[in-house]
């Protein structure tokens, strides 16, 4: 019998059994198997973010959120949360098997490849 794959809501692609990311926050360091990645302060909370939401939708709001809870005295433009997406987007290695949607009208998601699609599987 052929095993069922959880397909995500949003993209309707298979799902890994985990969203097996490690964030360091202390270093702004993010982690998947071997592959380490190294991210600016608001970088690193806005992946964090999108990596709460998984499967799921991380609208714009909640990304914007997690971008300013530290620093209230700014006066930020709506648009940048679709800057620091584009950001981390650049910096993703593609050995991480990971890619940021864009869920038009809505917010962002994850999707996490299995490693076995770059041949990185432990």
């Amino acid at each position: 019998m052929a095993e069922q794959k959880t397909l995500c809501p949003c993209c309707k692609q298979p799902l890994t059994d985990t969203a097996d990311l490690t964030f360091y926050d202390p270093a702004n360091v993010v982690l998947r198997g071997t592959v380490l990645l190294t991210l600016t302060d608001r970088e690193y909370w806005v992946l964090k973010t999108l990596h709460s939401e998984y499967p799921g939708i991380a609208t714009k709001e909640k990304l914007f959120q997690s971008l300013y809870w530290l620093h209230e005295t700014d006066e930020p433009d709506p648009k940048i949360v679709d800057v620091f997406v584009c950001k981390i987007r650049k910096k993703l290695p593609s050995k991480m098997a990971i890619e940021i949607c864009t869920s038009w009208g809505r917010g962002y998601h994850l999707v996490i490849h299995p490693l076995e699609k770059v041949g990185l599987a432990s």
